[in-house]
């Protein structure tokens, strides 16, 4: 799991040696009571969110998430301040 201040990459697709990422932000959503229409939605799951600031963009990045929670002014739909949830096509940097 990635912590603020951690540098990652996205392991997926060949972009490993290709993305470098710095971990901004890190917000435990609270899961909702699901519902029908919407049992999979990230609103009903919650969980770990983390937002980077991409320092080198590969070709493919993973899809972004748009939390409800935001309400930082850096934080617009076409920043380079994005959010992804914490899963494990992140691996952190070692030294």
């Amino acid at each position: 799991m990635a912590e603020i201040g951690d540098l990652i990459c996205y392991n997926c697709a060949g972009q490993l040696k290709k993305t470098l990422g710095l971990v901004l932000n890190k917000v435990l959503v609270k899961a909702k009571h699901s519902t029908r229409q919407h049992p999979d939605s990230f609103a009903y799951r919650g969980g770990w969110v983390l937002q980077f600031q991409w320092l080198q963009r590969g070709e493919r990045l993973p899809r972004d998430v748009w939390p409800d929670f935001h309400n930082d002014e850096i934080c617009t739909r076409d920043s380079d301040y994005k959010w992804y949830h914490d899963k494990d096509y992140f691996s952190v940097v070692k030294n």
